[in-house]
């Protein structure tokens, strides 16, 4: 018996609002632009970045109610699987995309003014709606 897994974890910063879309069936998408930046030192010790950016989508009525609350900027975690698609580009090509299906989304921390602070304990949560945004610590994971 052969055992197969399509599951993606990402975290990272959304790179723009939200875009709420209705599918013929009247099913709403979410469309999330989801950068991640992967960070090292390099052979003279000097710091090197690379952002990776995600097309995220999350289907249903979850998707609505985020579509409200979600903005450019807030640091996010998705648990979902990869989804590839081909379209019919121009001149008879195919483009082949590789999107991310969200099944879950959890907001770690809401986007601040500038010189705001936010004091985090990490037995708190916030509740918005049907998202739950732990308070965590994140320099506590670099």
């Amino acid at each position: 018996m052969s055992y197969c897994l399509n599951r993606v974890m990402l975290m990272g910063n959304l790179g723009s609002n939200p875009e709420l879309a209705f599918a013929e069936t009247e099913n709403p998408c979410l469309k999330l632009s989801l950068a991640t930046t992967d960070t090292w030192r390099d052979k003279n010790q000097e710091k090197q970045e690379r952002t990776e950016w995600h097309h995220v989508e999350m289907w249903g009525p979850r998707a609505k109610s985020l579509s409200g609350f979600l903005s450019k900027g807030m640091r996010i975690w998705i648990d979902g699987s990869i989804r590839s698609r081909t379209v019919d580009g121009q001149n008879g090509t195919k483009r082949r995309f590789t999107d991310i299906r969200a099944r879950d989304l959890i907001v770690v921390e809401p986007r601040r003014a500038r010189g705001e602070h936010e004091v985090r304990d990490a037995a708190s949560a916030t509740s918005f709606g049907s998202v739950q945004t732990p308070a965590l610590d994140l320099d506590v994971l670099a």
